[in-house]
């Protein structure tokens, strides 16, 4: 509820001050909860994973933002296999 809040707050704060790219940050930041979501209900959603890989990577978490694209490749999402070669070592 408090991170919600926060997130909420953020986004009007970034969103009225022209911040555009902090405001696509908050928005990923409160649709990855809706991705684990999703991945919870169908593990086999590569789509979610691959997704989620790209909310991870405009958080700055490289590590976790390559994980999610090596899971959604493995389940068949043959667009992630760039995202990997330009963005995971």
């Amino acid at each position: 509820m408090i991170r919600s809040f926060i997130i909420l707050i953020s986004i009007f704060c970034l969103s009225s001050c022209g911040g555009d790219e902090y405001y696509n940050l908050a928005i990923y930041y409160g649709k990855q909860g809706n991705h684990e979501k999703a991945i919870e209900i169908n593990p086999q959603f590569d789509l979610a994973y691959s997704n989620m890989g790209n909310a991870y990577r405009l958080l700055f978490e490289f590590d976790k933002a390559c994980k999610s694209w090596q899971k959604a490749l493995a389940l068949g999402n043959e667009k992630c296999k760039e995202k990997i070669e330009m963005n995971c070592k």
